[in-house]
C-alpha cells in the first residue's frame, strides 16, 4: 500500500512549508495530496489513519478538489520512513529541512 500511496504523492501532491506565526520563517512542514475524487480521499484518510497518521482534509473553493494533507514535523518524519519520496525533488526537500 505504501507504494501506491507514495506515487500518489508523487504525481499529485506535494511537500511545502508553511509559516506558524507572523513574520516567521516557512519551516512548518506540510505534505498533501490533491484529487477530485470523494472515493479516493476516504480511502487515503482511512488507510493513513490506520497506520496512525493525523490526517486531515479540505475542499477547495475555488475548484472541486479535495486536500488530504498531513502537518508537522512528527507526520513529516514519520511519512519519510514509513512512506518515503520517490523524487530527488522531495528527497531534497525534507534533507534541507532537516538541516
Amino acid at each position: 500500500m505504501k507504494y501506491i500511496i507514495r506515487g500518489l504523492f508523487e504525481t499529485d501532491g506535494c511537500l511545502y512549508f508553511s509559516r506558524i506565526y507572523p513574520g516567521a520563517m516557512h519551516t512548518y512542514p506540510r505534505l498533501e495530496i490533491k484529487t477530485n475524487s470523494r472515493v479516493l480521499v476516504e480511502q487515503l484518510v482511512q488507510i493513513l489513519k490506520s497506520q496512525a497518521f493525523v490526517v486531515h482534509s479540505r475542499t477547495s473553493k475555488s475548484d472541486s478538489t479535495v486536500a488530504v494533507y498531513l502537518s508537522g514535523q512528527a507526520m513529516l518524519n514519520k511519512w519519510a520512513n514509513e512512506i518515503g519520496f520517490s523524487s530527488q525533488k522531495n528527497k531534497t526537500k525534507h534533507a534541507l529541512w532537516k538541516a
